[in-house]
């Protein structure tokens, strides 16, 4: 089975206008973003002071990462956020990892209290270690919005899942199967995880108290790990990815890519439909994103391997891998940056408001993103578009805020702000 226990230890071994506009209130729609090849990204490396190595495992929509790091021969947890490194220690324990965070920074591990290895919630500044009753050991790894936590771990006889939801543990196993681990949980308490019915390994959806097994069309095997806020799940098997939405199975794998993989965790994916994950290509380990049909590499230059573990709602991946002298270190990118303006006319990204103005067609919808455009826009054509700004990774909601740096001059035609915010300096 595809992420035994163990697997973790295992990874730790390798017009010039000034001002803001605002105007709401406009539908928006779910569009497929054409992008052609790989495209460049920056990457910010994560490794505290005194670290000797890092895994950054989960991301919150505010940025905030989680992980766990090596100190000589101890490994703790860490929170990162806004440059500065906490470590995750509950008193007595001697090792955590923490493998996920949800949006009020409540955070889901597991580590070893030198008895047993446990799971663990942290909130609000205070630890609770996590065991299901007569059970024997227990990992955390996914947290949703209600503080809900869902794992994997053993009673002495049976590997099951399990749920922590307001002080109350379920037991997860799908009736009849010998084994199952829950990886995964959206803000409405759906699990999503994988076992063993027997004789093959297979995914499952649990929701409202009912079990239905996941096994796409001609597969054999299955692993679900992460179910988003619209039902949406993703998974692997056979060697490849899949995505499950609306009662349909969809393959998954990078062009030309040799295999998918779990590495400690599987596949994730966002409600605006953005997919991360791993495998293996041109001979190294590497991570990719993937939208609407359309597929990006992540990989830090110079990198020996790097592996994609969780991005959040504003398409800000964080993972891990070794730099070029093998020191292990985790990463934050935006996945999202470099391509930022939607051309609603031909359904085309660009990286300048320039670029996608020239092509626009007379009453087309321009959507940019949360991102400082640095340009001298020059609109002098006989034509009126529109423009929403602040959009986040998907284009599909609005509440950031799109920075034009440089002068905008208006010579023809008409320019409508008709959401969001755009900020011209």
């Amino acid at each position: 089975m595809i992420n035994k226990r163990n697997s973790e230890w295992m990874s730790h071994v390798l017009n010039r206008l000034k001002g803001v506009v605002l105007i709401s209130g406009l539908a928006l729609y779910l569009i497929a973003l054409p992008r052609a090849g790989w495209t460049e990204y920056v990457y910010n490396e994560l490794l505290a002071p005194g670290m000797l190595g890092a895994h950054s495992h989960a991301i919150n929509n505010s940025g905030t990462v989680v992980g766990d790091g090596i100190y000589s021969d101890v490994w703790n947890g860490f929170i990162y956020s806004s440059g500065s490194y906490a470590d995750m220690i509950l008193s007595g324990w001697t090792e955590t990892y923490a493998f996920g965070i949800n949006n009020y920074d409540e955070v889901a591990g597991f580590g070893n209290d030198g008895a047993a290895d446990k799971a663990f919630i942290y909130r609000n500044g205070v630890y609770t270690a996590l065991m299901p009753p007569g059970w024997i050991w227990a990992e955390a790894y996914g947290i949703n919005d209600n503080g809900e936590v869902v794992g994997f771990g053993s009673d002495g006889t049976t590997n099951m899942g399990f749920i922590y939801s307001g002080g109350v543990y379920t037991e997860l196993i799908p009736p009849g199967w010998i084994s199952a681990e829950a990886h995964g949980i959206n803000d409405d308490g759906d699990v999503v995880g994988f076992g063993n019915d027997g004789t093959d390994d297979r995914g499952f959806l649990y929701s409202g108290g009912v079990y239905t097994e996941l096994l796409p069309p001609e597969w054999t095997e299955s692993y679900a790990y992460d179910i988003n806020n619209n039902g949406d799940i993703v998974g692997l098997g056979e060697d490849k990815g899949f995505l499950y939405k609306g009662g349909t199975f969809s393959e998954l794998i990078p062009p030309g890519w040799d295999y998918l993989f779990a590495w400690g965790v599987g596949l994730k994916i966002t409600n605006n439909g953005m997919v991360i994950g791993s495998g293996r290509a041109d001979g190294m380990w590497k991570g990719f994103v993937y939208q609407n049909g359309d597929y990006s590499e992540l990989f830090p230059a110079n990198w020996g391997y790097a592996f994609a573990h969780d991005i959040n709602e504003n398409g800000i991946v964080t993972g891990w891998g070794s730099d070029s002298s093998w020191t292990s270190k985790g990463f934050v990118v935006d996945a999202c940056a470099n391509l930022s303006v939607l051309n609603d006319d031909t359904v085309v990204e660009y990286d300048l408001l320039q670029n996608a103005y020239d092509e626009a067609a007379d009453g087309t919808v321009i959507r940019t993103r949360h991102i400082t455009l640095t340009e001298d826009p020059l609109l002098d054509l006989n034509k009126a578009v529109i423009l929403i700004g602040g959009c986040d990774c998907g284009y599909t909601v609005n509440d950031g805020i799109t920075t034009i740096q440089g002068d905008m001059i208006i010579i023809s035609g008409r320019l409508t702000i008709a959401g969001g915010t755009v900020m011209l300096l």
